[in-house]
C-alpha cells in the first residue's frame, strides 16, 4: 500500500487478468480502473460488484489499450492450484 500511496492522481490502472476485480479496492476512489480478462463470467462478477467499472473482454497479449494511455499496468501471477 505504501507504493500505491506514492502515486499521484489522476491514476489510471489496467488490471490484466483482473478477473472479478479483486484489486479494485487497493486504488483510490478517483482511479480509472480497467479490468481486462478473457473470462466473461469473471468480468460479469466484476460488473456486479462495480456497475460503473470498466471491463474489457480481451487477451492480455493483444489489448485494445493504446501505449502510454494508463499510469499503471497490474499483472498478478497466481500460484498454480495444487
Amino acid at each position: 500500500m505504501q507504493q500505491i500511496d506514492k502515486l499521484h492522481p489522476p491514476l489510471s490502472v489496467l488490471d490484466v487478468g483482473g478477473g472479478t476485480g479483486g484489486s479494485f479496492a487497493l486504488w483510490p476512489e478517483s482511479t480509472i480502473y480497467i479490468c481486462l480478462d478473457t473470462d466473461p463470467v469473471k468480468l460479469a462478477g466484476f460488473r456486479r460488484k462495480q456497475p460503473n467499472g470498466i471491463c474489457l473482454l480481451s487477451d492480455g497479449s493483444n489489448t485494445p489499450i493504446a501505449d502510454h494511455s494508463v499510469n499503471v499496468v497490474l499483472f498478478v501471477r497466481r500460484a498454480p492450484h495444487q
